[in-house]
């Protein structure tokens, strides 16, 4: 699932349903932690990417 499908998902209209404003708030702050997520996960891949180049380079040295 990705950030788009949560911001275009679409939900059925019910006599005593749920609140529309409401459902989207919280999709809202669902995409918002997912960016967040995303984000940290992208900086944790970089990170690990650079002390596997820093690990080879020692190795090497060694």
């Amino acid at each position: 699932m990705t950030r788009k499908d949560i911001i275009h998902k679409k939900f059925s209209r019910a006599f005593r349903g749920y609140d529309p404003a409401e459902v989207d708030a919280f999709l809202d702050e669902i995409v918002r932690e997912m960016e967040i997520l995303e984000q940290a996960r992208s900086l944790a891949e970089t990170r690990a990417e650079l002390l596997e180049k820093q690990l080879k380079k020692h190795a090497q040295e060694g």
